[in-house]
Order: structure tokens, then sequence, then C-alpha cells
């Protein structure tokens, strides 16, 4: 079926082409009048211009006044048309891609996120906790002697030390040091943990023991106070403990020891409250966590004249083991391998 146009008067119609033309639709079975052949000749309909499956199209317009001739990738110079395969192969391409990319992306989206790898479930667990004055960094030389051999190793830093000493307040007491590491085993849902505690941290994992016993395995004490109810850090100390106490300044006990402009990672001062502070114990299914001590004692010097021997006596009284280790008050700092291998002897059975 053609499309022919029949000029209609109007306004304006002699000065624009197209206006006042209406469209009609002609019967393709009968014989094309002579004015529809004059327009085709002329390329005002063009019956070539076709989709093969379509057939010709039904209709055309014809061109204004000023229109460019055509171009020469649409008209050979003979008037025959050129080869369009390579044209409508690319169409059809391009919209096999789309609909390739759409169904894609749909996947995509319904398909349910790949699951985290998670870490295997009898990898065993070590917290460590650090004593007076330093920090998680204390235990960076060891952590990874230990991931070697599969365990999984968190450093906890405590409240006003070490990369948190921002944080620091004369206000900071033993129990909120217990908070740290009891959080940091519940946000981390761990679980059957080997909680190891170095001097002044063994105040600290004693009250997490009482705070959270399902969640401990066995708890690790190094060269580290092992206080009952109603012990404190400087009452186990004795005198040197009260002496230590009056070191205090502006409720600190600065590390003496650090030379000043030392850089960092350096021990920094200490909030005193948490050595003063009585531990208070009424969990009795702690008192059921089974446990190691190990004793640091330093060459030439005897076990008993060491300063936590009264602490390995008496975890030795509640039936632990108690392993001793040359060297002095901070082996995980100074002798990483040794303390690696002394604590896994301790996390034995």
């Amino acid at each position: 079926m053609l499309l022919t146009t029949a000029a209609s008067p109007g306004k304006g119609s002699a000065g624009r082409p197209h206006a006042g033309r209406r469209f009609a639709l002609a019967d393709p079975t009968e014989p094309a009048r002579p004015a529809e052949q004059a327009a085709v000749s002329a390329g005002a309909i063009d019956e070539a211009n076709v989709f093969p499956s379509l057939g010709p199209r039904p209709w055309s317009r014809q061109p204004r006044a000023n229109a460019l001739p055509p171009p020469a990738d649409r008209a050979g110079a003979n008037g025959a048309r050129p080869d369009r395969t390579g044209v409508r192969f690319r169409r059809l391409l391009a919209l096999v891609s789309l609909v390739l990319f759409g169904a894609l992306a749909a996947i995509g989206r319904a398909a349910p996120p790949a699951a985290a790898e998670s870490e295997p479930a009898d990898q065993p667990v070590v917290v460590f906790v650090h004593g007076a004055w330093g920090g998680a960094w204390q235990f960076r030389k060891v952590a990874p002697l230990l991931e070697a051999r599969g365990f999984r190793v968190y450093r906890a830093t405590l409240t006003g030390l070490g990369e948190r000493m921002h944080l620091a307040s004369p206000n900071i007491g033993l129990g909120t040091h217990i908070d740290d590491v009891v959080n940091l085993i519940l946000f981390e849902d761990l679980h059957d943990v080997f909680l190891v505690g170095h001097s002044y941290g063994g105040m600290v994992i004693t009250g997490v023991a009482d705070r959270i016993p399902d969640r401990i395995g066995r708890l690790v004490y190094l060269d580290a106070f092992l206080p009952i109810d109603g012990d404190s850090a400087t009452s186990l100390g004795r005198s040197a403990g009260a002496a230590l106490a009056a070191k205090a300044k502006d409720g600190f006990i600065a590390p003496w020891w650090v030379r000043p402009n030392k850089p960092y990672p350096k021990d920094v001062p200490h909030p005193v409250k948490t050595l003063t502070d009585a531990i208070h114990l009424t969990n009795p299914a702690a008192a059921r966590i089974p446990g190691a001590y190990i004793l640091t004692v330093e060459k030439g010097k005897a076990a008993e004249a060491d300063d936590f021997y009264a602490a390995s006596r008496r975890a030795r009284d509640r039936g632990w083991p108690v392993l001793e280790m040359e060297g002095d008050h901070n082996p995980h700092w100074f002798q990483p391998a040794a303390t690696a291998d002394v604590l896994v002897r301790a996390f034995r059975p």
C-alpha cells in the first residue's frame, strides 16, 4: 500500500512545501497512477528503502525544496543502492549485545551475595592483654609467629594506653580495662579463647573470666598477677606496689625509664586507679576454667627471687602447669620466637 499526497488549500501553503498537505493510503493492488509513477521517478517515494522482512514501506514524504541530495552511501552514481548487509549485521549485533547485557545485569541483581570467606571453625583463637604502660604493639612480634602455626590472634589495647592514649583519664579504673577485653571478645564473637595476660594484664584477664567464663577456653598468665577476690595490683606488689602508687602525679604514673623524645611506639603514663582498684570476683564458673602460668626468670637469678614467683606458686596450688623460661619481664618483645614456643606449650591441655 502506497502513501500518496494531495495538496490541500491552506494558509501559508505556498511558502511551506508540507503545509496544508494531507496523507492518504492507496491500495497497492491497483495500478499506479501517472502522478505516483512520476513521484517514484523523482525520488519522492522510495520503494527500495525497506527492511527485507517487512516489504516496501507504505509511506513516504516528498523531500523539501531545499533538501540535500542523497548521500553517497545511500545511492550509487547510477541510482542503485549499495549492499547494506554490513549495516544490518552491526545493528543486529548491537541489539544482541544490549539483550545480553540486560540479562546479565538482571542475574547479578537477583543473585545472592557471595558468602564471605569465614575462618575455619576449629581455628584456635588467642587474645593478648598487655601490661601497665604498654599497648597491643608489644605483641606485634609474637602475633605473626602464632598465626603461622594456625592461631587467630587478637591484641587488645586498654583504654588510655598505646594507640588509645588520647582517651587517657585519671578516672579510668580496673573495671574499664576489663570492659575493654570483654567487649572485644563479645563483638568479635570469639569462643574458646586462649586469653593471655602479661604483668598487670593478669588482673584484667581474671576479671574477664569472671564476667564471661563461657567464652574462655584457657587462661595463660605471662609473668603476671594472679589475683583472688579483693586483691589489687598494688596490694599484690606489697611494699613495691605502695611505692609505685606514691609516684603518681595527677592520677598517672609516668614510665620513668622512657627517654625523652623516644619515637613511638613506647610506654605511656598509666592511670594509677587501675592499679589501686580491688578486683571483685563473684562467678564460681570462672574457677573451672583451666589455666597455665609462665614465669620468666632472668639469667643467673633464682626463680624464688623473681617478683612474680608468688603468683606462679598460686597457679601451682591450683594444679596448673607452671612453665619457666629464661628472660626478662618482657620476653614477647625481646624474645618473640621463644615466647611463641612457650605459649604453644601453655595452650596444651
